[in-house]
C-alpha cells in the first residue's frame, strides 16, 4: 500500500471539514459583528440583514476558491496516473 493510499481517508476528512468551516465561518463571523454593530452604535437591523448578505457571498467566494483548489489537486494525480500507465 503507498502512502498516498493510506492517508487518503484523512485527507478526504479534511477536506470535507474544510469545505464545512469555508462555508460557514463567514456567515457567523458577518452576523455577529453586525449584531455588535447593531447594539453598540443603536442601528437598525438592516445591518444584520446586509451581514448575511456579505457572509453568503464571502461563503460562495470560499467555496470556488476551495474547488478550483481540489481541482487541480485531482487533475494533477490523474495526469500523473495516465502518464504511469
Amino acid at each position: 500500500m503507498s502512502d498516498e493510499n493510506k492517508y487518503a481517508h484523512l485527507r478526504a476528512i479534511n477536506q470535507i471539514t474544510q469545505f464545512g468551516l469555508d462555508m460557514v465561518t463567514p456567515i457567523v463571523l458577518c452576523t455577529i459583528a453586525a449584531v455588535w454593530a447593531k447594539n453598540k452604535f443603536n442601528i437598525g437591523n438592516w445591518i444584520v440583514i446586509v451581514a448575511i448578505i456579505l457572509g453568503i457571498a464571502a461563503s460562495a467566494l470560499n467555496m470556488l476558491k476551495f474547488i478550483k483548489t481540489v481541482n487541480k489537486e485531482v487533475g494533477g494525480k490523474n495526469n500523473d496516473q495516465e502518464r504511469k500507465d
